[in-house]
């Protein structure tokens, strides 16, 4: 998985979560009984109050120390409501600091070695930097832009030991898996078997947990792009070469999942594909593999 598709996925999961018709709401979770917004009902043993902090950060820090200090002292209420919360002010927060941090990133990028592969930082920036790390966070470089996004275990270490129904403790796991660096790091037959895993780890999570709420709707996403990745590979590393035929190191990932979970969707649209392929539908495949993906899991419920 490139960090191009990867930074995508991040940046798409965050603009997901952000209501874009309210304004921010400096808000963190205390204590006692309040509407939060027309989003979140009225939250038992919950309060919104202004942040301490003027900045994003110092907000998204509040915020992430008053869950720990909630999930450590056993919050009294709902758990989702608490996670979901959560999830969406965080993505509020960090998306006002992507686009605070604009400059920083400008600044950041004059100071690429090419030759050396690596940043050489100013001691002003590398502060910076690691204050932005020091809250759970990382920057990370894509294709033609930079972002900040949580790191891979963020929430999921958050909430592992919090009182959440079983489905929301599954999701955590696959989500922090998928975005694991060390994806980066394998070769291209190693990388998309763990991709074929993955794919199966979220149909199965679609089939067990219909009910799953909020984390399904999530999931569904996560699917829906994964599949497309295991099926046509990356922009750098693509599924078939320059004549169209299939490379061997992805027939031999579409071969084993097939035979493994044979009955699954993932090979039912695996079979499409590859059908699809050997008859030299080349041209418009990729929409007609969405429109046979979108048969089982739908962007709407």
């Amino acid at each position: 998985m490139t960090k191009l598709i990867f930074g995508l996925l991040l940046l798409l999961a965050v603009a997901e979560s952000c209501p874009r018709d309210k304004e921010t709401n400096d808000a963190v979770l205390i204590d006692e009984a309040v509407v939060v917004d027309s989003d979140i009902e009225t939250l038992p043993d919950t309060l919104v109050t202004n942040y301490k902090s003027a900045s994003t950060l110092g907000k998204i820090n509040e915020l992430t120390q008053l869950l720990k200090e909630r999930i450590e002292n056993g919050y009294p209420g709902d758990g989702v409501v608490l996670y979901e919360f959560f999830r969406k002010e965080h993505g509020k927060l960090l998306e006002q600091l992507n686009q605070e941090s604009v400059d920083l990133f400008d600044k950041r990028s004059l100071t690429y070695d090419e030759k050396r592969d690596r940043y050489n930082l100013s001691d002003s920036l590398a502060a910076a930097i690691k204050t932005i790390e020091d809250a759970g966070l990382k920057v990370y470089d894509a294709e033609e832009f930079t972002f900040i996004s949580p790191t891979p275990y963020f929430f999921y270490d958050l909430f592992k030991d919090a009182e959440l129904p079983e489905e929301y403790k599954a999701f955590l796991k696959l989500e922090a898996i998928r975005e694991d660096e060390n994806f980066n790091k394998m070769s291209v037959s190693q990388m998309h078997a763990e991709m074929g895993k993955q794919l199966m780890g979220w149909e199965d999570f679609l089939v067990r947990y219909r009910d799953g709420g909020f984390v399904y709707e999530d999931a569904k996403k996560f699917y829906r792009i994964t599949v497309m990745e295991f099926l046509f590979g990356t922009e750098y590393e693509g599924s078939t070469d320059a004549e169209g035929e299939i490379r061997p190191e992805f027939k031999k990932g579409f071969d084993a999942l097939v035979k493994k979970y044979p009955k699954s969707v993932s090979a039912k649209l695996v079979t499409a594909f590859v059908h699809k392929n050997s008859n030299g539908e080349n041209g418009n495949i990729w929409h007609a593999m969405e429109k046979e993906r979108d048969q089982y899991f739908n962007r709407e419920p």
